[in-house]
């Protein structure tokens, strides 16, 4: 059984084009009744994903304005951002630019593919003692929501670590790179 993870796409392209595959998404979405696997999209734009290349998940969210140059997918993937997903929709609408962003919170991952921060920022996830978590671009950032979850004032780059081990929060980087 896998460990779900949450993915968003931003995928940038044509108004066209983006307007044509946030058309065929909602078809499918609502013929599918809100169970839309990756697996139906695949075989409706007859693009097999190459061997060894994941396809395991579900839509959750999609949305597109129209004559904006970017629509946003959200799903649930096994274990990850799936590149099977990825790889249909850039054969299917060549020219199309992918970005993603991937949190596996049973596994620690946090990950994505724009190293430019032109839609995801974030650089830290946050967890306080109750579970909740909260994100934020830069590490002061981070330790001052650590001073208001425990109460602790002292808390500073150098001494952080220990105190995160004692104090039942934590944060964790998110990391950038090509994929």
């Amino acid at each position: 059984m896998p460990n779900w993870a949450s993915i968003e796409y931003k995928i940038v392209g044509k108004p066209k084009q983006l307007e044509n595959l946030y058309k065929r998404i909602d078809k499918l979405y609502k013929v599918h009744k809100t169970d839309l696997w990756l697996i139906h999209i695949s075989d409706n734009f007859k693009v097999k994903p190459l061997d060894g290349m994941g396809i395991r998940g579900y839509i959750v969210y999609y949305d597109y304005d129209p004559g904006d140059d970017y629509m946003t997918i959200g799903y649930d993937g096994a274990w990850g951002e799936q590149e099977g997903f990825r790889y249909i929709l850039e054969q299917k609408y060549k020219g199309i630019k992918i970005y993603f962003y991937e949190e596996e919170f049973g596994i620690g991952s946090y990950f994505s593919n724009d190293v430019n921060h032109e839609f995801f920022d974030n650089k830290y996830i946050v967890f306080n003692q109750d579970g909740e978590y909260y994100y934020t671009t830069n590490l002061d950032n981070a330790l001052e929501m650590v001073r208001e979850f425990t109460g602790i004032d002292n808390i500073n780059k150098d001494n952080y670590a220990k105190i995160l081990d004692e104090s039942l929060c934590s944060i964790e980087e998110i990391q950038y790179g090509d994929a």
